[in-house]
């Protein structure tokens, strides 16, 4: 269908049809789904530790940890490849995080798509539990929250910008070789796709 963007959410035993050789292709040699969605991140909250942290289920993390054999073979086709983060059904939520709470976490999930390569985020507001308001990741559930952790990722990206710009600087004064700069502005170009995409994906959420 032209014009129309094609998302694919998947999980359980999909790496064996991921590999598979016999993927379904449009006309111009691309594959069908134009995005294809990693089923799931769970945001959770480790009370020993006293924090939120992303776990992936099994399935998701063989998918992660098999870059070149599942992933990377569909980007190079042109489709983008995102992970979608839910509740766990603890105290984590993506509507209920802090201004702290949600600046410390949204610093977590974009090393993970620099980590494993990953085209942005989906952000999944739903199974999570009441919040624990004396804890300091968390406040009450609201629209607010959700829209605080939005500009939060706002805010990654900005700093991301102007790290490129510094190193542009550091360029010029011979500091660092060309080769090891280079790469350094070409990841935190990377990250700051990677969290426009993620920005993209609360607002969303927010105004559904």
């Amino acid at each position: 269908m032209v014009g129309v963007t094609k998302f694919l959410c998947v999980g359980g035993d999909f790496p064996n049809i991921l590999t598979k050789r016999d993927r379904p292709h449009r006309e111009d040699g691309h594959l069908l789904i134009d995005y294809l969605v990693l089923f799931a991140y769970n945001i959770n909250y480790d009370a020993e530790k006293g924090r939120v942290y992303c776990f992936a289920n099994p399935q998701c993390q063989y998918i992660l940890d098999h870059y070149d054999e599942i992933i990377k073979p569909l980007r190079e086709r042109g489709m983008k490849v995102i992970i979608s983060v839910l509740g766990n059904h603890d105290m984590a939520g993506l509507a209920q995080l802090s201004d702290w709470g949600a600046r410390e976490w949204a610093k977590e999930v974009a090393e993970a798509c620099r980590v494993y390569k990953l085209d942005g985020v989906n952000l999944d507001d739903e199974y999570s539990a009441a919040p624990d308001l004396s804890n300091p990741w968390f406040t009450s559930h609201s629209g607010a929250a959700a829209a605080r952790l939005a500009y939060e990722l706002k805010v990654a990206m900005k700093e991301l910008s102007e790290t490129r710009i510094w190193l542009r600087l550091i360029g010029e004064t011979g500091y660092v070789e060309n080769a090891k700069l280079a790469d350094l502005i070409g990841e935190s170009r990377e990250l700051s796709r990677i969290l426009s995409a993620s920005v993209a994906t609360a607002k969303k959420k927010i105004r559904s």
